[in-house]
């Protein structure tokens, strides 16, 4: 965004906006996770590339419509087979498990922002 001058107060980011406009359009990206929806958005078009992508679109954002109202599997760039994989890679001595710092560095890897934590 144009204006803004990124500060740090008390170790923590604070952006200082030259409109309080821009001040309600951040905080409306921020509530609505407008900037993740794009980034993941834009993510499905890279790697499933479509022929028809604004129907590719269309279609994820029907079924995340649907996932809200209805509990179940969102619209995900990776899939079960995709995890799997993932796995496998980092338990090659097929133990059944991975460590915590494993699963963090995976988790990062797969450009997530917070590891989930572990029950």
């Amino acid at each position: 965004m144009r204006g803004i001058i990124a500060t740090v107060v008390n170790s923590e980011p604070v952006a200082k906006m030259s409109s309080p406009r821009e001040l309600e359009a951040a905080e409306y990206l921020e509530k609505h996770k407008i900037i993740e929806l794009m980034d993941n958005l834009t993510s499905m078009l890279f790697f499933y590339r479509p022929d028809r992508p604004r129907e590719f679109l269309i279609d994820q954002l029907e079924k995340l419509k649907v996932s809200e109202v209805h509990p179940g599997k969102p619209p995900c760039l990776f899939n079960e087979s995709n995890l799997d994989a993932l796995f496998g890679v980092l338990d090659p001595s097929h133990q059944g498990f991975i460590t915590y710092s494993q699963y963090k560095e995976a988790v990062w890897t797969l450009i997530l922002t917070a590891p989930i934590h572990c029950r």
